[in-house]
């Protein structure tokens, strides 16, 4: 064998010394971190001796002024909102292992706080698992609470606003509200955000909802997507049975703008005529329809200040 072979021999047999060498430092290496990470792993994490159940206690027996900023109801109403899910057996409470109060008070920390479940578990000395369960069971019993508050009153009944309006009275007299819809912001997967694309361009979903004239919803049908048409949606609503929509009485409507058709129970107004309130001011009315269509949108403009206050 030459010299020149035995040479590069050598090299080759060194580069592979070196290669092996740093390979069983990667894994010593490698070894070391995952000892490491398995003793932090065991360590206890909900550590603090002030647990969830303390700090219920202490909001619902501390200033009131504490509670109403914190969970944006009182003493009193928590109690009682908790006691109307239990009574109503609108909560399940097969899956759970913490104590109702201790669920509502999540759920409702989450939402007045909008705080992440990472500082909630931290918060409450529970786990990330248990309380995105928690607020699951919680905001389903929620819905279901929401059919036997979210409906309109005697409908048989002439409002208020409308009685005492001369505007108004009788010519409007079988209204029963005002339906619209309106755009929420929305969090959906990367994959469906173009359909919750609405007229703003933003990730949205389209909420149709109806209310009385003392600015009380009636009735709200959400998780449309942004890009869906008013129209679409009342049909939904109106023909589906488990939404529950409040049908107003023979003879009496809501009242809706343009973009809904002008069919029974839902009175419209004419189309190709002055209609949003801003287009009057300062101007006379070129008709008996322009003169229909003003006072309809008085009294219509309802939904839009609701709207406006729930938004707030």
């Amino acid at each position: 064998m030459s010299s020149d072979t035995k040479n590069n021999a050598m090299e080759i047999s060194s580069e592979e010394d070196e290669v092996i060498e740093d390979f069983m430092n990667f894994l010593m290496i490698a070894f070391m971190y995952d000892y490491m990470n398995a003793s932090s792993s065991r360590r206890p994490q909900r550590t603090y001796p002030f647990k969830g159940n303390d700090y219920i206690f202490s909001l619902l027996n501390g200033q009131p002024e504490t509670m109403m900023d914190i969970m944006r109801m009182d003493a009193q109403t928590f109690i009682l909102l908790k006691d109307t899910l239990l009574q109503n057996g609108f909560i399940d409470t097969e899956y759970m292992h913490l104590s109702v109060e201790e669920s509502l008070e999540i759920f409702l920390y989450t939402f007045a706080q909008n705080d992440r479940h990472r500082l909630l578990a931290d918060r409450f000395q529970y786990s990330t698992e248990t309380i995105c369960r928690h607020i699951k069971i919680i905001m389903r019993a929620l819905c279901k609470l929401a059919s036997t508050v979210i409906k309109p009153r005697n409908q048989d009944e002439i409002p208020a606003k409308i009685l005492n309006d001369r505007r108004s009275f009788p010519w409007f007299k079988d209204c029963v509200g005002a339906i619209d819809g309106t755009l929420v912001d929305a969090w959906v997967p990367v994959s469906r955000q173009n359909t919750f694309c609405g007229r703003k361009s933003t990730v949205s979903q389209n909420i149709l909802a109806a209310c009385d004239f003392d600015m009380l919803f009636t009735f709200i049908n959400s998780g449309w997507e942004g890009s869906a048409h008013d129209n679409a949606i009342l049909v939904d609503s109106i023909t589906r049975a488990d939404l529950q929509f409040p049908h107003p009485p023979n003879g009496k409507y809501y009242l809706v703008d343009a973009g809904f058709i002008n069919m029974s129970g839902f009175l419209a107004p004419f189309r190709f005529q002055r209609y949003h309130l801003q287009e009057f001011h300062g101007r006379h009315y070129s008709g008996p329809k322009e003169l229909f269509n003003h006072r309809h949108s008085s009294l219509r403009n309802i939904i839009e200040r609701t709207f406006g206050v729930l938004k707030k």
